[in-house]
């Protein structure tokens, strides 16, 4: 029994591609899913990371679930979506009253709900700011952080595991654009892409390693598994 299920490993591994695709705003469609997706392909992984990010796609402002990208990861049916979303809402969700921050967790909840019907579900903690056209960005990272709450109650209500982007971009200034403090750069993206890798290779992909150690038996066992068989 165990010869024939490495022989099944190694055709479903060789055969089938498993996606994960990254649902975001502006901060996902600058690349981080592409250096995720180098990593996988360099590391062995059959897992293809693909990215949905909406420039200025936010929960509420401008909401994703309103946008073309969002119809195509549902009808997708990927085996994982990445959720990093939330930081286009920060300036309406600072003056939102009570009603208006539960408005936010409800439709946040929701993108959540939906996908989680069809595939595992990430989140990834919003990112702070290191400038804002030159302002203050005390109140714009007060309130990441005050949705990062959010978003850690809604992970721990469904069981989710969180990427912790916050953590791995830091706040330096050479992670980011210098036009504008926000957005970041090649070596900020590596960084959250490297984070996104890292996480999901140790939470999700053990699949892999049932993989290779499939690769392994089989080469052991190739001589007996094969014997009296004629191609």
């Amino acid at each position: 029994m165990k010869k024939i299920l490495s022989a099944i490993l190694i055709l479903i591994a060789f055969s089938n591609s498993q996606y994960i695709d990254c649902v975001g705003s502006s901060i996902t469609r600058n690349g981080y899913p592409g250096y995720a997706n180098t990593l996988m392909i360099k590391n062995g992984y059959t897992w293809r990371v693909h990215n949905y990010g909406v420039p200025g796609a936010g929960v509420v402002q401008n909401a994703y679930k309103d946008k073309e990208e969002y119809e195509v990861v549902i009808n997708r049916k990927s085996e994982r979506v990445v959720l990093l979303l939330g930081a286009n809402d920060w300036e309406w969700y600072s003056v939102a009253d009570q009603g208006g921050k539960d408005k936010w967790r409800s439709e946040y909840e929701h993108l959540v709900i939906e996908f989680k019907k069809l595939s595992t579900v990430v989140l990834g903690y919003l990112i702070h700011r290191v400038s804002v056209n030159g302002k203050d960005v005390t109140l714009a990272n007060a309130t990441m952080d005050e949705l990062n709450v959010v978003i850690d109650a809604i992970a721990n209500k469904y069981g989710l595991t969180i990427i912790d982007f916050k953590t791995a971009i830091g706040d330096n200034p050479a992670h980011f654009w210098t036009y504008d403090g926000i957005h970041p750069n090649s070596l900020g993206s590596e960084l959250l892409g490297t984070a996104a890798y890292e996480h999901l290779k140790n939470e999700y992909l053990s699949i892999d390693d049932e993989y290779w150690e499939a690769v392994e038996d089989y080469e052991n066992q190739k001589p007996s598994l094969f014997d009296g068989c004629s191609f």
